[in-house]
């Protein structure tokens, strides 16, 4: 069986995508001979070489082909992975299993479009004008309007693959019509992008899309596999060496992905470890940022003119420090970093400096503590020590209501 997988960044860089299929993997090659097709799409062509004589896995450059239409007829998918969503390639794949009769899959864990509009108009904004892309880490160019361009490129490649299907030219306009209401008028889930099988966290998730209209058939609750290795082992918490609070800033990349100003990124960071550091002789700070969608240089670059003893990471997950930390600091509640502390009952401090309106779930649910200024940050770490706010009560309720539950066994359902 080959299954056919986008990825937006490079094949080999953790992200969402690739934790999901090392779960499946395994429990897939027990039952059926089984292909990746891991299809990159990046701003520039990649060497697809490394991987030839991959019995699992095959790498695929999205500018060896003209269109979705043209790829899949030569790849020969029997499954095509893409997003429900308004995206130019997740769409253009979907549309073109859908006209080649090949079954559209996605497992689908957050609902994207919770952003106000004026928000959602400023992300998009920013992100036509950045340079570079930072989902490409460090090997991404920088150009002028770099990730304009690219966002061009993939619009015109979900054009062509639309005009590959023989639809019909007021259908295509319909198509653009609808992308831009998406656009505009959050949110963003709408049964017309409905694919074959949508695979959902939880429960929740399934009311919601039954009440936007979508199938009910094609709608199934398995929980989420990304968290089955960490449900399926016991944390045992190491010891703190010197005493001193162990502290894990894992800045989310609202940056990254539009919704903050580079300004307004450095500042939050600047001032969160400068307050840290001022307090040596109580708090060890670690730094662990995004391993796929940020750019490392940059990070180290603004923590480090701080204090360049400060270690910085990029690779693995935040599940691999969770024995060794204290308390976690992030943006937002809304990153597998603050989901992942919860689940191993770690205090968890939201530094929400740039209100964006959005719903910050953790905090609803008492299971964070929220900092609205540096000031404030100092004091909260202490209290976060003394009183944890994420109790195994809310933990277990969080996991009932939206991880559907924790017997790590999402990736066989």
């Amino acid at each position: 069986m080959k299954i056919l997988v986008p990825y937006p960044s490079a094949h080999d860089k953790k992200s969402v995508i690739t934790l999901l299929f090392d779960n499946l993997i395994p429990l897939l090659k027990e039952k059926i001979d089984i292909k990746i097709l891991r299809l990159v799409y990046q701003s520039t062509s990649i060497d697809t070489s490394s991987y030839e004589n991959d019995p699992v896995n095959q790498v695929l450059d999205i500018h060896d082909y003209k269109n979705a239409v043209e790829l899949v007829k030569k790849e020969k998918p029997d499954i095509i992975y893409a997003n429900p969503y308004p995206g130019f390639i997740d769409f253009a794949f979907s549309t073109a299993g859908k006209s080649l009769n090949i079954p559209v899959i996605n497992l689908i864990f957050q609902e994207p479009g919770d952003l106000p509009k004026f928000a959602l108009y400023k992300s998009y904004m920013t992100k036509f004008f950045q340079n570079s892309i930072p989902s490409e880490g460090d090997s991404s160019k920088k150009t002028a309007m770099g990730r304009g361009k690219f966002i061009t490129y993939k619009f015109l490649f979900m054009l062509k693959t639309l005009a590959a299907t023989k639809m019909n030219p007021l259908k295509i306009a319909y198509i653009l019509i609808l992308f831009l209401k998406f656009y505009l008028f959050p949110p963003l889930m709408d049964r017309r992008l409905a694919i074959s099988i949508h695979f959902l966290q939880n429960e929740v998730m399934k009311e919601k899309l039954i009440s936007l209209g979508f199938d009910q058939k094609s709608l199934i609750v398995t929980g989420n596999p990304l968290y089955d290795k960490f449900f399926q082992k016991t944390l045992t918490k190491e010891p703190s060496k010197n005493r001193l609070v162990r502290i894990l800033f894992a800045p989310d990349t609202l940056y990254e992905f539009g919704e903050w100003t580079k300004e307004q990124r450095n500042s939050a960071i600047e001032n969160i470890v400068k307050k840290i550091n001022k307090e040596k002789n109580e708090f060890d700070l670690t730094v662990k940022i995004h391993p796929s969608a940020t750019i490392l240089s940059d990070y180290q670059a603004i923590i480090h003119q701080i204090d360049p003893k400060i270690p910085v990471y990029q690779e693995g997950g935040v599940q691999d420090f969770l024995d060794k930390i204290d308390v976690l600091i992030s943006f937002t509640s809304s990153s597998s970093s603050v989901v992942y502390s919860m689940l191993a009952v770690v205090p968890i401090i939201i530094c929400n400096f740039v209100d964006l309106g959005k719903r910050e779930k953790f905090l609803e649910k008492g299971l964070a503590y929220e900092c609205r200024t540096p000031d404030e940050l100092v004091p909260l770490i202490k209290k976060a020590i003394n009183e944890n706010p994420t109790t195994k009560e809310k933990r277990d309720q969080y996991v009932k209501e939206f991880l559907y539950r924790d017997d790590g066994k999402a990736a066989q359902r």
